[in-house]
């Protein structure tokens, strides 16, 4: 995920950078002393839903596992939180400050690519170790960055099944594209929509990055002229909603680039924002994301406004997995844990099966593959239409058999079966909508 912002200038990162070197690589904890975990999370105008969501997926996760024994031992887990607000000389900072300290085991965050990969170098001369749970720009594990792994699918996987499902189901052929900066979440973006349109036979006829000499009133004006039929905007939902309120009397097919939109666009243009699809990460065909979601509306009063729930709970669990698996007490009771033997032991992660999905995380830092999902806008709300499950989750799926919806949902917290999930059937699709046994889990 990314919120609109450019990287803090050189100098500031380069003085953070060397404040935040030559830590002792080697994590020493005195008995008694808790076990220490960063949390960097995202909250901006109070819209940054998959910040909170991931947030409170971690306190969902400590609530259950507040302790780790070692040995004869046992360690409190203490969370120590940073609001980056989706900004990267925030995130710089809030890094720079953990990495100072030098108390924090690990870092779950940042939620925003630009932030990802504005500390990803300060962690790396740190030996830290972090797993966003969020982060989606592409070229963020082509850097070769050891400190950063990610629970979330890159934004290749997320947009093109958006492009598919809406070119087979609306007939699009000719796209213009809108970019918000030069930054990894939204070229990725725009770089995996322009790569799938045009290879399913589509032409982009405009390609722009929106900047100080480009409004979106001269994007559209292009668009139009360039006789576009859809827009795909890899931006954030403000240049979305003049878009969107350009296009009134002449409208045009909308792609939007996050599910994470959709509350705002709702609440400032109301039944204009019908029709406006989304593409998402989508971890709820799981039983085990169900449940946690129930917990989740349990414990906050409402239930989870972006699936980055999921991989925030899954992201402290593997870090605790990581942390039992290389600590050692010496004759004292006090815990050491050598920093690049908790890095490798969490690369080594293989077939966990999380409440996302299941895990097996590369030597580039990425560990998750997810189901991805298409939603669009109707009467306000988000509709799902259709899930994208890769084959090697299909046995994370139970087989249901002949139980009929009420048991589904009763016995299993399942349901919002497309046609292409392996549950659904035409005797539970009872309207014929293409959805079977619905749900009514939140942020759809």
């Amino acid at each position: 995920m990314q919120k609109p912002g450019w990287l803090p200038l050189l100098g500031l990162l380069t003085l953070l950078w060397v404040a935040a070197g030559a830590q002792a690589q080697e994590i020493t904890i005195a008995p008694g002393a808790p076990i220490v975990v960063g949390v960097m999370t995202a909250s901006y105008e109070g819209t940054a839903t998959f910040g909170v969501a991931s947030e409170h997926g971690v306190i969902l996760a400590h609530e259950e596992r507040a302790s780790l024994r070692i040995g004869d031992a046992v360690f409190a887990i203490a969370l120590d939180h940073y609001d980056t607000a989706c900004d990267d000389a925030t995130a710089a900072a809030a890094a720079t400050n953990l990495v100072q300290e030098d108390r924090a085991v690990g870092v779950i965050g940042p939620n925003c690519s630009n932030p990802c990969l504005a500390v990803a170098p300060l962690f790396d001369e740190a030996s830290f170790t972090s797993l966003s749970p969020s982060c989606s720009g592409p070229s963020l594990t082509e850097h070769g960055f050891r400190s950063f792994l990610r629970l979330a699918n890159p934004n290749d996987r997320i947009a093109a099944p958006a492009i598919r499902y809406v070119k087979q189901a609306t007939g699009i052929e000719r796209l213009a594209i809108l970019r918000q900066g030069d930054d990894p979440y939204y070229s990725g973006l725009g770089d995996a929509a322009a790569a799938e349109f045009a290879a399913l036979g589509g032409e982009i006829v405009v390609d722009r990055t929106l900047s100080d000499d480009l409004d979106p009133a001269l994007f559209l004006a292009e668009a139009q002229n360039a006789e576009a039929d859809a827009i795909f905007c890899a931006c954030h939902y403000d240049p979305a909603t003049t878009l969107l309120e350009l296009m009134a009397e002449q409208p045009l097919v909308f792609i939007g680039e996050s599910h994470d939109w959709a509350a705002p666009l709702v609440a400032r243009l109301g039944s204009a924002a019908d029709g406006v699809y989304f593409s998402s990460d989508y971890p709820l065909v799981f039983p085990a994301t169900r449940e946690l979601a129930a917990r989740y509306a349990e414990k906050f009063g409402a239930r989870p406004l972006s699936p980055y729930f999921a991989t925030g709970y899954d992201a402290y669990q593997l870090l605790l997995d990581a942390v039992a698996q290389v600590a050692a007490l010496d004759d004292e009771g006090a815990l050491h844990i050598d920093r690049a033997a908790l890095n490798e032991a969490l690369r080594s992660t293989r077939d966990v099966v999380g409440v996302s999905g299941q895990i097996s995380c590369g030597e580039n830092g990425e560990c998750l593959t997810m189901p991805t999902a298409v939603l669009q806008i109707r009467d306000g709300k988000r509709f799902l239409l259709s899930v994208d499950i890769p084959e090697d989750l299909l046995d994370l799926i139970p087989d249901y058999g002949n139980l009929s919806c009420g048991n589904i949902r009763d016995e299993h917290q399942d349901g919002d079966f497309t046609s292409e999930h392996p549950a659904y059937t035409e005797n539970r699709d009872r309207d014929q909508d293409g959805l079977a046994c619905e749900l009514d889990h939140g942020w759809e």
